[in-house]
Formats: structure tokens, sequence, C-alpha cells
């Protein structure tokens, strides 16, 4: 009996050259039903922009994550009124800050989220 191996090359390249690649900015809503199970929330217009947006109908949210921005800020109530922003904590784990810069885990305060009517992201130079 015979047994023949081959092989095959397989190479993959990546290939990311310093400042020239960028992530494509996007900011993330997502909410969470009574087991904390989290869903994102779909239909969300100009979360790739810069500037201030709001939202169709204000939302419980109960995490955000941002990728791409300089900082963002989410607001209790539309067209980002001054005094009405909700402060995100870290991993639920450090004290609230109203701006934050990117990552996938800033929760909002609450059992389950707080509403939110709107939110301004700051364009990363």
């Amino acid at each position: 009996m015979k047994i023949a191996l081959f092989t095959i090359p397989l190479v993959l390249t990546v290939a990311l050259f310093g400042s020239d690649v960028s992530l494509a900015a996007d900011l993330r809503l997502y909410t969470a039903n009574k087991q904390l199970q989290q869903r994102r929330v779909s239909l969300v217009r100009n979360t790739d922009e810069a500037g201030c947006h709001n939202l169709i109908t204000r939302r419980k949210i109960y995490r955000v994550a941002q990728i791409g921005f300089k900082s963002c800020t989410l607001y209790a109530k539309k067209h980002c009124e001054v005094g009405t922003e909700i402060g995100v904590s870290w991993k639920n784990k450090k004290p609230p800050i109203n701006e934050f810069t990117p990552g996938a885990r800033w929760y909002l305060p609450g059992n389950r989220g707080a509403n939110m009517a709107s939110w301004k992201c700051e364009e990363d130079s």
C-alpha cells in the first residue's frame, strides 16, 4: 500500500503600514434584556460620522462601543443638550466619565442601562 502526502503551501499576508491604515469610525449601541443578553441596536443612522446626532426616539442603552473616533459623549436629551451628558464606565469597574475614547466595553449606568437620545463624536486627527 502506498500513501502519497501532498503539501500545498498557504501564505497569508497581512500588512499594516503605520498611520496609512485607519479603522473605519463607528459607534455601536447595545440594549440588554432582563437576563442581560445584549443585542445591537439596528437602523441607527450616522453612527460613522462625527458631530451631534439624534436617535429617532429615546432608547434605553446598556453598552456602547466606539472605534475610529477621538472621543464620544452620550446625552439624555436630543441635540446634545449641555448638562444632559450620560457618564459611562469602562467594564463597569471604573468611575463614570462623560467623554469616552475607543473601546467596546463602555457601560451606561443603571441595572439595564440608561435612556439616551443623542450622541456627539469627535474625529480622530
